[in-house]
């Protein structure tokens, strides 16, 4: 049963879809939040407050009135009395729930609401999911106004159910660097829907990353403490006003910022360029130049006695390292054209390979496929024993990653796989209640070494079923492989977003991504390929007869 008293007090407005006339409150909520590209814009109005409504009532129209975000919430500040509705801050937080609120009256002019909270947005628009719903309360107090109920005190914020949140919020990806400041990494903000202005993008962008991939695990050009006077757009150029404090940024420094600003706001409000004006000085900067993190568009597969890439019925052969790892008879290969490296699960455990030579790093049993990350560490873990990660250089100097996954009979891991920058670990498992999967951060020491994986984590929602394989999408998704009696599925998660079914296919056994959904690949038990096709799997033609699919870095 979903908040039938807040669903009342809302009326769609306008819906610019044709044939659709209402918001559902009940049925089927997908898991995680919506808001498709394209989705249509949706306005809620709701409703004022009536002449003699009770304490209840006012507190339950008001958390309802949160859904409408027209004038600054103006709607929503007529439940407050008049000195608190200059001072209540809508946008410190969304707190998004699937079930009923409850409520309590407590002091005569008190009520509490709890709210049972399965995600939340903070005040720069980073979205995290909860492991479990966490019972929220939230105190409200009333006063008497003209002889009328009003709240004189609330938590900043609103309170939204999860079917009208992903209607009335969008998303954004603000950018970081990676700790050397040669690559990207995207952070997801959501922003109230018709309220996507360039400050407020900027505003999050400078408030930081979201907590999974915290400094050290990615960086940030702004100095500490940097703020936004504003952003002027004007036919097409955006003027991002900056004040940096004491600290004076120096060339590669305003570089870097330049190139953060350009990235997160090309594209937005029509910018198509952006200029810098720092602390009052308006600054010609050039952005600086960035490595790109995808790898080759055309799968890489083992086809009989060759490593190669595959177009059509034509297989290229993979020179560099192909013939080495042709010569482990692999079962997994990650590989890294530009390092001149690959990790390798072959017979006698796990290998690095390089030009020169192979050097077994792990010789433990049962191995998952081993991931290798841009500094050129190979990690290995145990399917049998999922706490922890080994991570090898070249050499086979180890250093040991705690997972915070436990080690129970039942509970065993089934891929791991680094992102496609090197900052982040994808971590599937399979246990008694289901699969379960997670991205963190990657902690490294200062000279690079890898020493652990952040506590803080971006969860991967996934449905029943048997955990398969997992890999990166782009460098902002990830895809998770998954068995039921129905045949297998696979499921895209949007970092702090959305997840979503990417569709069913039948014999699965591998799944590797590249740089954006369109080179998604899946390995079929019969060496076949299939790759999404107006959102169906389909086996590519003709027959690839492909013995593994390789992960490209």
């Amino acid at each position: 049963m979903r908040r039938a008293g807040v669903a009342a007090a809302l009326v769609v407005a306008t819906v610019l879809l044709a044939g659709c006339a209402t918001i559902p409150t009940s049925g089927d909520v997908q898991a995680g939040p919506t808001q498709a590209a394209d989705a249509p814009e949706v306005v809620l109005v709701p409703a004022a407050p009536a002449r003699g409504e009770t304490q209840l009532q006012i507190v339950q129209g008001f958390i309802a009135a949160a859904a409408g975000q027209q004038n600054g919430y103006a709607i929503a500040r007529k439940f407050l009395t008049p000195a608190f509705a200059k001072t209540w801050k809508p946008r410190a937080r969304v707190l998004v729930h699937e079930d009923s609120l409850t409520y309590r009256q407590g002091a005569p002019t008190a009520v509490t609401a709890s709210v049972p909270a399965t995600a939340q947005v903070d005040a720069s628009g980073a979205f995290a999911m909860l492991p479990a719903p966490q019972p929220t309360a939230l105190r409200f107090t009333l006063a008497r106004i003209a002889g009328e109920w009003r709240i004189d005190h609330a938590p900043d914020g609103v309170v939204l159910g999860q079917d009208y949140f992903g209607h009335v919020f969008q998303t954004r990806a603000v950018q970081y660097f990676t700790p050397d400041y040669e690559r990207e990494v995207p952070d997801l903000r959501w922003f109230p829907v018709g309220r996507l202005s360039p400050t407020d993008v900027v505003k999050a962008l400078l408030a930081g990353p979201a907590a999974p991939i915290r400094p050290p695990v990615v960086a940030t050009a702004f100095p500490h403490g940097t703020r936004t006077a504003g952003v002027d757009v004007t036919n097409g150029v955006a003027t991002v006003a900056l004040r940096t404090g004491a600290a004076v940024p120096s060339k590669q420094v305003l570089q870097r910022m330049k190139t953060q600003l350009v990235d997160t706001l090309t594209g937005l409000d029509g910018i198509a360029q952006v200029q810098l004006s720092v602390n009052g000085a308006n600054l010609a900067v050039v952005g600086s130049s960035l490595r790109p993190s995808g790898p080759a568009a055309a799968p890489l597969v083992l086809r009989g006695s060759t490593l190669g890439y595959l177009a059509g019925s034509r297989l290229t052969a993979e020179t560099t390292l192909g013939p080495r790892l042709v010569d482990l008879k692999p079962a997994a290969v990650t590989i890294s054209t530009r390092q001149h490296l690959a990790a390798v699960l072959g017979s006698a455990g796990v290998s690095v390979v390089t030009p020169t030579g192979s050097t077994v790093v792990d010789k433990g049993s049962d191995l998952v496929a081993p991931t290798l990350d841009q500094d050129g560490w190979t990690y290995s873990a145990s399917r049998s024993d999922p706490t922890q990660l080994g991570a090898f250089d070249t050499k086979g100097h180890q250093s040991q990653l705690l997972t915070g996954l436990t080690t129970t009979a039942s509970n065993e891991l089934n891929a791991i796989e680094v992102s496609p920058d090197g900052t982040r670990m994808l971590v599937l498992s399979q246990g008694d209640d289901g699969p379960k999967a997670f991205v963190a951060g990657i902690v490294r020491g200062s000279d690079g070494t890898p020493t652990g994986l952040t506590d803080a984590r971006y969860p991967v929602t996934l449905p029943a079923g048997t955990a398969i394989d997992a890999t990166w999408v782009d460098t902002g998704s990830v895809a998770v492989l998954e068995s039921d009696p129905n045949g297998d599925q696979m499921t895209l998660q949007s970092l702090g977003g959305e997840a979503r079914p990417l569709g069913r296919l039948q014999n699965a056994v591998a799944v590797v991504g590249g740089s954006g959904q369109d080179d998604l690949r899946a390995l079929l038990s019969n060496g076949d390929l299939a790759q999404l096709d107006n959102g169906v799997w389909q086996a590519l033609q003709p027959s690839t007869d492909a013995a593994l699919l390789a992960v490209q870095r």
